[in-house]
């Protein structure tokens, strides 16, 4: 396993409620299908979950995401839709074709 969160073979992971800020990179090139991040968490940076296969997405209200890339390889659909739906906190799941709210 390496020094850092990322470049392992994580396939999913829950931040802890301590977190305010997941940092550009800090999860990329995992194995990493979901993420449950808590209401602390106020801004995940560019990259943080690039090069993960992200299904399922837990989070908190008003999140600034950075860009596509944080997200992972859905992250362009899933930044619009979590942005186009007033940035609400919950559960969002991809289906293989879109982004839907549990």
């Amino acid at each position: 396993m390496g020094t850092r969160p990322s470049d392992n073979n994580l396939t999913s992971v829950t931040i802890p409620d301590s977190v305010t800020s997941i940092g550009s990179s800090a999860f990329q090139d995992n194995n990493l299908t979901s993420v449950t991040t808590p209401d602390s968490v106020t801004s995940i940076g560019a990259g943080a979950f690039q090069n993960n296969n992200l299904t399922s997405v837990t989070i908190g209200a008003n999140v600034n995401i950075t860009n596509d890339s944080a997200i992972g390889t859905n992250g362009a659909s899933f930044l619009a839709f979590y942005n186009g739906n007033g940035r609400l906190a919950g559960t969002y799941v991809f289906d293989g074709s879109a982004w839907s709210m549990v």
